[in-house]
């Protein structure tokens, strides 16, 4: 029943919601940084997160995400759990040894497991009670794209 609840907190958040915003104020301030933001080729915004990252090691991120609150990401992933709700993408990735939440205004064609790149903000923290009652943080990302594995590779400079 959490998880459902959870669930339509963050569809309202997409959605640009006050209720939402109330919630998430730090994700949705990304969200609505990328819909601000002008739309077209990402070579250089991948360019520009990779030099963000270098600062920036797992550990870090998963002792203290609110530091790191609007730094650009791009990284691999694969995605654990997907839905979509309103025209939103709500995902749960993993990305080496960490898991993230992963926010996108915008749907995809992609579905558990699938090998992906993820391109946007680092969002603070998202927080949800597991099926099993354990309180459970983890970084949130406002996500600018979700891109295949193979996408991804030429937007980083890899053939």
């Amino acid at each position: 029943m959490r998880q459902v609840a959870v669930i339509a907190v963050i569809a309202m958040l997409a959605l640009g919601s006050v209720a939402g915003a109330q919630e998430f104020p730090v994700l949705q301030r990304q969200l609505d940084r990328i819909d601000a933001e002008p739309k077209g080729e990402m070579i250089g915004y991948v360019a520009a997160a990779r030099i963000a990252a270098k600062e920036m090691t797992p550990g870090k991120l998963k002792k203290a995400p609110g530091r790191y609150v609007g730094v650009p990401v791009a990284f691999n992933a694969k995605i654990v759990e997907i839905t979509e709700q309103n025209g939103a993408t709500f995902t749960r990735v993993e990305s080496g040894d960490l898991v993230l939440f992963v926010v996108g205004r915008f749907l995809t064609d992609f579905e558990e497991r699938d090998r992906v790149g993820v391109i946007g903000y680092l969002a603070g923290t998202f927080e949800y009670t597991s099926q099993a009652g354990w309180n459970i943080s983890i970084p949130a990302v406002a996500a600018r794209a979700i891109v295949s594995a193979k996408e991804f590779a030429r937007l980083s400079g890899k053939k």
